[in-house]
C-alpha cells in the first residue's frame, strides 16, 4: 500500500499524462479545427518532466513521499527512468505497447526524413550510455533495432533522449512555428509524442503490476478538468 499523500501525488501526475494522451484541441486552420501536434508533444513532456525528476527506486522502497534526484544531469535521470521500467518483470515491451499509440511503420519510415541540426548532432555524453555517439545517430540506430526486434534499455533511452533534444529545439527557438506546420515535421512530432506517451504508459503499468497502484482513468480526468473549470 502507498501512503495516502504519495498516492494522490502519483495520481495527479498520471492525470497530467492522461490529459496529454487525450488532448484533441488544436488551432483553427482554414475554418476547421485541427490538432496542433506541438501542443500534444509539449503537454506530454510536462508529464514526463514530473516523472523523471523523481528517484523511484528510493520513493517506492519507503512508499511515503516522493524522493527527488539531487545534482544529476537530465539525461542521466532519463536513463534511470528507463532502467527502472526495464528492471520489472511485468513491463510490456516497447514494440508491443507502441502499437496502441501509433504506427511503427511510420515511426521507422519518418526517422529517415529527419534533417540534422547542431542540437541533435551533438554527442550524447550521458554517463550511463554504453556507446557514445550523436543523439541523431543513436536515434536512427535504435529505430533500426526496434525494426529488427533487438531493442533494449539503451535503445529506449536513445529514443527518449532524442525527443528531449527536439523539446529543446521547440522551447529555445530552433524550431519556428512555420517549420512546425510542415507536414513531415508534424508527422514526426506525432512519433516523438508517442515515444513519450508509451514510456509513461509503461511506467504507470509497472506501478500497478509491481506496487499495487490503482490506475487513474478518463472519468477521473474529466472530473478533474470539470472541477478546475468551476473554481
Amino acid at each position: 500500500m502507498f501512503d495516502y499523500d504519495l498516492e494522490n501525488k502519483i495520481r495527479s501526475i498520471e492525470l497530467s499524462y492522461l490529459f496529454a494522451k487525450n488532448l484533441d484541441h488544436g488551432v483553427n486552420q482554414e475554418g476547421e479545427w485541427k490538432l496542433f501536434e506541438p501542443s500534444k508533444f509539449i503537454y506530454s513532456f510536462f508529464a514526463l518532466n514530473m516523472i523523471y525528476e523523481i528517484n523511484w527506486k528510493i520513493t517506492l522502497k519507503a512508499r511515503k513521499k516522493l524522493r527527488y534526484y539531487q545534482s544529476i544531469k537530465t539525461h542521466t535521470k532519463l536513463y534511470f527512468l528507463i532502467e527502472f521500467i526495464y528492471t520489472s518483470s511485468e513491463f510490456i515491451d516497447f514494440h508491443t505497447e507502441y502499437k496502441d499509440f501509433g504506427s511503427l511503420t511510420s515511426l521507422i519510415k519518418n526517422c529517415h526524413k529527419i534533417e540534422n541540426d547542431p542540437n541533435i548532432s551533438r554527442i550524447n555524453n550521458c554517463e550511463k550510455l554504453h556507446k557514445k555517439d550523436s543523439f541523431f545517430n543513436n536515434y536512427v540506430e535504435s529505430i533500426s533495432n526496434l525494426n529488427n526486434d533487438n531493442f533494449g534499455v539503451d535503445d529506449h533511452y536513445n529514443l527518449l533522449a532524442f525527443t528531449y533534444q527536439i523539446r529543446n529545439n521547440i522551447f529555445h527557438g530552433q524550431k519556428t512555428v512555420g517549420m512546425m506546420t510542415l507536414k513531415d515535421q508534424r508527422e514526426r512530432l506525432v512519433d516523438y509524442t508517442n515515444v513519450v506517451l508509451v514510456t509513461l504508459e509503461m511506467f504507470f503499468n509497472i506501478l500497478k503490476e509491481d506496487f499495487g497502484y490503482y490506475r487513474a482513468n478518463n472519468y477521473e480526468l474529466r472530473d478533474n478538468i470539470n472541477g478546475a473549470e468551476t473554481h
